[in-house]
């Protein structure tokens, strides 16, 4: 993991067994630094326990801090992520101050420190661990990707911020799926997130000061990382399909896209969503200019899915872009518009607004936030077969994968206080099911030998018996 601060320079074996060191469960308590969801009692800062505090991020590992007491070992970091995804689904409701915001600042900052501690103790490179640590990447992602959405108009969230966090665990799942490579052990979901990763390359990004840069190279690279079998999956012709609509700037096509996609993938086509439509609003006034042609006109019903509005959303941005509405003259009761020369037309940027359909993509299907987040997305038929359309294919050539089962959650445990109530998801809904880890993954890193601090272990190489047993230890 690059974080910019060096941790892959650092190796200690935790020791660990809670959610937090007891240094600085200590240490917080005394100074009054508890967040609102790590108190017993809400209204008292200094006061915690163990089944509610989450160790911060920490900037710089100083050396009198790298002993292992005050790193979690694999299982603590388990339940870390466990306790983390059950505040995901909490309203306020289930505590006073659980606003969406409150709780991506909240999971932002825990996330990083578990992202820190999985490279500091090497739990990315032990085959034993790797498949877990993906999952946890793939969650992580997946919850950033989602709040680029769901948090775009929200007091507080900075969608460039968000965007750097998750570059940086988009590049630590490029270096897991590397390592899995090498070592034997499955990447059951690598093509979902080389997509997201092309896609979001291929069309840009906005940088700090609000301008896209696209990265084509970025995006073909990501595409050459694409094994033989995961070029196997429905996936890889989905990334194909998608850079195709973009490189055509098919406007009409990534609009059926994104509302074929399952959530998360929505949310990635979200990003571009706005620029893809404004891009048709300037093209459409070329094809139907009634300065040439006064009878080249355009009904309005005709128009309005095209650009994903209503019938009057259309007019009225028609109207607004400086063309006038009149009767179809093939049939006056339809309104039509009449595009004067597109020179002549006011183009302004659309405002970055939640979509509805989007969000209900992630809770009205799955039942709970969490549950859109942890488990992979389905993808639907009807996707597929429009992708195979813009392929030049006919329908049904490309086939579903089968989506592995969940399994349920772990009660919390029966310290929590009586303020934290997690028994309902954000829209109501019961807890979501999620898996449960697996007793090869609850193994911790086999004892090493102690190095130097500074100093980086050189991992054995890759052996047949070595890619044998870590693709035997993946198997649930």
């Amino acid at each position: 993991m690059d974080d910019g601060i060096g941790d892959a320079d650092i190796f200690v074996v935790g020791t660990c067994e809670d959610m937090c060191p007891a240094k600085e469960r200590e240490a917080r308590e005394g100074n009054g630094e508890l967040h609102p969801f790590e108190r017993v009692q809400y209204n008292n800062p200094k006061l915690t326990s163990p089944d509610l505090i989450i160790k911060r991020t920490v900037r710089n590992y100083e050396q009198e801090n790298q002993i292992p007491t005050n790193f979690r070992t694999f299982g603590a970091l388990d339940k870390t992520m466990r306790h983390l995804r059950r505040i995901m689904d909490w309203t306020t409701t289930d505590h006073p101050r659980a606003e969406p915001i409150v709780i991506y600042e909240f999971l932002w900052d825990r996330y990083r420190e578990v992202r820190k501690e999985i490279v500091t103790q090497r739990f990315n490179t032990n085959p034993v661990n790797l498949p877990q640590v993906m999952a946890w990447n793939e969650e992580v992602a997946r919850y950033f990707i989602a709040c680029s959405h769901e948090l775009i108009n929200t007091k507080g969230f900075s969608a460039i911020l968000n965007q750097e966090q998750l570059n940086k665990v988009l590049m630590d799942l490029l270096g897991d799926y590397r390592t899995c490579v090498d070592l034997g052990v499955p990447t059951p979901n690598a093509g979902e997130f080389k997509c997201y990763m092309a896609t979001m390359m291929y069309a840009g990004l906005e940088n700090k000061s609000g301008k896209k840069i696209p990265n084509k190279f970025g995006a073909f690279e990501v595409l050459r990382s694409f094994t033989a079998q995961e070029q196997e999956d429905s996936w890889f012709p989905i990334t194909l399909g998608i850079l195709a609509t973009l490189a055509n700037k098919d406007v009409h096509a990534y609009i059926q896209l994104a509302k074929a996609a399952p959530y998360p993938l929505a949310c990635v086509l979200f990003m571009h969503y706005g620029s893809m439509k404004e891009h048709g609003f300037r093209i459409t006034p070329h094809a139907y200019n009634a300065s040439a042609d006064p009878e080249n006109v355009v009904p309005v019903p005709a128009l309005a899915p095209m650009f994903d509005l209503t019938t009057k959303g259309i007019s009225a941005k028609c109207v607004s872009m400086g063309a006038e509405l009149g009767p179809y003259p093939e049939d006056p009761s339809v309104e039509a518009v009449r595009f004067p020369d597109p020179s002549s037309l006011s183009y302004s940027s659309l405002k970055k607004q939640v979509q509805p359909w989007i969000s209900n993509k992630g809770s009205a299907k799955t039942g709970n936030p969490s549950a859109a987040i942890v488990n992979p997305p389905t993808l639907s038929p009807a996707l597929l077969d429009l992708v195979a359309r813009i392929q030049g294919k006919p329908p049904g050539t490309l086939n579903v994968r089968p989506q592995p089962p969940s399994q349920p959650h772990q009660p919390l445990p029966s310290t929590t206080p009586s303020h934290v109530r997690p028994t309902t998801s954000m829209f109501g809904f019961p807890q979501p099911q999620q898996p449960t880890l697996q007793p090869h993954q609850q193994q911790q890193q086999p004892p090493l030998t102690p190095l130097p601090f500074g100093v980086s272990p050189t991992p054995p190489a890759a052996t047949a018996t070595t890619a044998a047993a870590a693709a035997a230890a993946s198997k649930p």
